[in-house]
């Protein structure tokens, strides 16, 4: 058991970056968007790192930020009851926990995260 605690710990990082991003994708495809850049993986861009990133054409749009916060939330909810079943499962929810504390943390504090521009969208301001 050991061993697979392991693997599902090593191999969630990239899983749940992967999910993260594809959420914004699928957020834009669902509201008649274009994808202009894909990257789930850490990356450098125009001198700034990102864990990932996805771009689209058009303005701010509220449910492509909040994407990954109903990925989040509702892998949660999967991961525990599948974990019920087998407990190495927990490793992949602990990361969907980490993927959602870190958007509820831009909500707070970080006006430029998915959480950050959803505040600011819900507020009004699309500065």
């Amino acid at each position: 058991m050991w061993g697979w605690l392991l693997i599902l710990a090593v191999l969630g990082a990239p899983l749940t970056l992967v999910l993260h991003e594809l959420s914004h994708a699928v957020a834009t495809w669902a509201t008649g968007g274009k994808v202009t850049l894909f990257r789930p993986w850490p990356h450098r861009h125009e001198g700034r790192f990102y864990f990932g990133r996805m771009m689209r054409e058009g303005g701010q749009d509220l449910a492509v930020h909040a994407a990954p916060l109903a990925k989040a939330t509702g892998l949660l909810l999967v991961w525990a009851l599948l974990a019920l079943c087998w407990l190495p499962l927990l490793c992949l929810w602990a990361w969907e926990l980490v993927d959602l504390a870190w958007w509820w943390r831009g909500w707070i504090w970080k006006p430029y995260t998915d959480g950050g521009k959803a505040r600011a969208l819900l507020r009004g301001d699309t500065t």
